[in-house]
């Protein structure tokens, strides 16, 4: 059977559009998942400094009122769509948006849960135990002593994050 010039064209264009779409959907395939994990990670870094702007002036106390920081959580669940929940020192809950403060002593202790575990070990707390000072130091020893930047970055953590996870300390916010 021999194929009319519009069949040919025809049949060309098919192919063409074909695999056109093709390249699309491999295009979309390697780049669309790494950009839409980023964005959602950027979503969630935004959510959680929102987070702890509303809760940060109670948990500085070192006695924060749950009574309040549940309250929190609820009005900020309301306003973001959000599940929040807010874990002590200790890992005790002291706040969940999803429960009434009356069943706040009810909710199991989160310190062990792999999830508590993995975003502990994922944040370096566990470096602020580790003394700082050599044997003998004070603090006045190091005065006007200037951090090797270099040195803050082969260690994969920025001095925010350290100064973050320090403060955290100090507030009471990490055990």
């Amino acid at each position: 059977m021999k194929l009319t010039l519009p069949s040919k064209w025809f049949l060309g264009l098919a192919i063409l559009l074909a695999d056109l779409l093709l390249v699309v959907y491999f295009a979309l395939r390697l780049t669309l998942p790494p950009y839409l994990v980023r964005q959602i990670e950027a979503d969630l870094r935004r959510d959680a400094v929102v987070v702890r702007e509303v809760f940060e002036s109670q948990l500085k106390t070192g006695h924060p009122d749950t009574a309040e920081i549940d309250r929190l959580s609820h009005d900020l669940a309301k306003k973001t769509g959000l599940r929040i929940t807010v874990i002590g020192p200790g890992g005790t809950v002291i706040g969940e948006s999803d429960k009434p403060e009356s069943e706040l002593k009810n909710i199991e202790n989160h310190l062990h849960r792999p999830e508590v575990q993995q975003a502990l070990r994922a944040s370096g707390a566990d470096q602020l135990a580790q003394p700082t000072l050599a044997d003998g130091e004070t603090w006045r020893d190091i005065q006007g002593f200037t951090p090797d930047a270099d040195e803050l970055g082969r260690r994969g953590l920025a001095y925010e994050h350290l100064d973050q996870l320090a403060l955290e300390h100090l507030y009471g916010v990490r055990s």
